[in-house]
């Protein structure tokens, strides 16, 4: 379902495609698919806060909180804020929502035990700058997840979308395929480690999500495969011990 997108600061805020109340059945399969990795790797960390950076309307923070998880969530977005409080009162579920970029969010006040920043980077014209930000509050845990290209596009395509653009989403200015996001990701863990904030990077695991725990010690034992989506991958590591 096609929405009518929000425009908040000449930037594109919230879903453009409503995928999580899509009928299509595509897009339907795709989707239960993304929503078991995410809720499987969110099920694998004892934790009880999560903050949802780029919440969007509230979809995701929304299920977490019905799991009696303390739940923060933040988008750039006023508009899109007024939507998932809105979406959060008919689910009667309470959540604290913040209006805030990812780029303005510190330490001490937004952190959490889990950071889930979930179809963000994408949009970000300085994603090093914003998955730093996302380490810093991170306490321990974080969990990414971005489009997978060029599957994504190929998908929009096949769906007689954005064919003028070749299937980009309107929004999307950073573009990942599996390895260019492990390298990205990489690049982020480097900078940290000159820092000494970080420890080893650990074997990654073939299957999708990926699963990443960065500590100080590395587990000889790898967590199990979850369900793959195939147009969506998830990152998920602990960030500190």
């Amino acid at each position: 379902m096609q929405t009518k997108p929000i425009i908040e600061n000449g930037i594109i805020a919230g879903n453009l495609y409503d995928k999580h109340g899509s009928n299509n059945i595509v897009v339907k399969y795709l989707m239960n698919a993304f929503h078991t990795s995410l809720n499987k790797l969110v099920a694998k960390v004892d934790i009880s806060t999560i903050h949802e950076i780029g919440c969007g309307e509230g979809i995701l923070s929304i299920g977490w909180a019905k799991q009696n998880i303390q739940v923060q969530a933040s988008d750039f977005s006023q508009q899109v804020i007024n939507i998932a409080e809105k979406n959060a009162r008919e689910s009667k579920v309470d959540i604290e929502f913040k209006t805030a970029s990812i780029y303005d969010l510190k330490p001490g006040i937004d952190d959490a035990e889990l950071i889930v920043c979930c179809e963000v980077l994408e949009h970000l014209d300085r994603p090093k700058e914003g998955m730093k930000i996302l380490t810093e509050l991170a306490k321990p845990y974080l969990l990414v997840s971005v489009p997978r290209e060029p599957l994504w596009s190929c998908l929009n395509m096949l769906r007689g979308k954005y064919l003028s653009r070749l299937g980009n989403t309107p929004g999307h200015i950073q573009k990942w395929s599996k390895r260019s996001f492990l390298k990205f990701l990489s690049s982020i863990r480097s900078a940290l480690l000159t820092n000494n904030r970080m420890g080893t990077f650990p074997t990654v695991l073939k299957n999708e999500p990926i699963h990443l725990r960065i500590s100080s010690t590395v587990s000889n034992r790898e967590p199990s495969a979850t369900t793959k989506p195939p147009s969506e991958f998830l990152k998920y590591f602990k960030t500190k011990e």
